[in-house]
C-alpha cells in the first residue's frame, strides 16, 4: 500500500526534496569548513570564519549564479509565448529553485521571524515556481521572471561580503556596487518586469492564477525597489551633500 502511495507522488516532488537536501548539504559543508578559525581583523588576515549567515549567503550566491546561467540558456527570447506548455528543462529548473527557496525559508525561520515583505517574497516565489509544475504550462514567463529576479542577486550578496570585509563604507567599489545594483534592480524588476506582466496579463493562454500571482510578485518588487531607491538617495545624494 505504501509503495502504491509513493508511486502516486509527482516526480517533481522528489526533485524538490533532492534539491533541498543538496542545498542543505552545501550549507552544512560550508559551516564545517569555515566554523573554526576567525579573522584577526587586519587587512593581511584572511577571513576564514564563516558564520551561519556567511554560509547561507554563499549558498544564495551560488544559487543565483546558477539560475542566471540556466535560465538564460532556456528562456525563449525569440519565441516567447505566455501560457505555453512547459519544457522538461524548465520544470527541472523550477524544482531546482524550489528546493533552494524551501531551504532558505527554513533557514530564515530558524534564526527568527523574517519581515513581512521578505516573507511575502519567499512565499510568492515558492507559489510562482510551484504553479507551472502543477499546471504543466506557463513555463516561459516563469523562467523569464525567475531570471529577472535573480540577475541582481549576486550584487546584493557582494555588498554584504564587502561590508563584512570592511571594504564597503567610503570605498569606490562599494559605491559602484550599490549604484549598479539600484539601476539594474529598477530597470529589470520594474521596466522589464512590467513589460513581462503586461504581455502575460494580456495573453489569453496563461491561467488566471498565473496572472494574479505575477501581479503580486510585481507589487512586492515595487516595494523592494522603493526601499532600495530611498536608501540610495539618502546615502549618495542627501548624505554626501550634508555629511554632518
Amino acid at each position: 500500500m505504501s509503495i502504491v502511495w509513493l508511486a502516486g507522488i509527482p516526480h517533481f516532488v522528489w526533485q524538490v526534496v533532492a534539491s533541498s537536501l543538496a542545498w542543505l548539504g552545501l550549507y552544512k559543508l560550508l559551516r564545517s569548513a569555515g566554523g573554526r578559525k576567525k579573522w584577526d581583523g587586519t587587512k593581511e588576515g584572511l577571513c576564514v570564519y564563516w558564520g551561519p549567515e556567511w554560509s547561507c549567503r554563499i549558498v544564495t550566491l551560488i544559487h543565483g549564479l546558477m539560475v542566471i546561467v540556466l535560465a538564460s540558456s532556456i528562456t525563449p527570447f525569440s519565441d516567447f509565448i505566455p501560457g505555453s506548455p512547459n519544457s522538461r528543462e524548465q520544470e527541472m529548473l523550477f524544482a531546482f529553485s524550489l528546493g533552494y527557496f524551501a531551504f532558505d525559508t527554513a533557514w530564515c525561520f530558524s534564526f527568527g521571524w523574517p519581515s513581512f515583505v521578505m516573507f511575502s517574497h519567499h512565499l510568492l516565489s515558492i507559489v510562482a515556481l510551484l504553479l507551472p509544475l502543477l499546471l504543466g504550462r506557463s513555463g516561459a514567463e516563469t523562467v523569464a521572471a525567475l531570471l529577472g529576479t535573480e540577475i541582481t542577486n549576486p550584487l546584493l550578496q557582494f555588498r554584504w561580503f564587502l561590508r563584512q570585509a570592511g571594504c564597503y563604507e567610503g570605498t569606490r567599489l562599494g559605491k559602484a556596487n550599490d549604484l549598479i545594483f539600484t539601476y539594474l534592480f529598477c530597470i529589470i524588476r520594474l521596466v522589464v518586469g512590467g513589460v513581462l506582466l503586461i504581455r502575460t496579463a494580456s495573453s489569453p493562454h496563461p491561467p488566471v492564477v498565473i496572472k494574479v500571482v505575477g501581479s503580486f510578485v510585481y507589487v512586492v518588487s515595487g516595494v523592494f525597489a522603493l526601499q532600495i531607491v530611498r536608501f540610495a538617495v539618502r546615502k549618495y545624494l542627501l548624505y554626501e551633500q550634508c555629511p554632518e
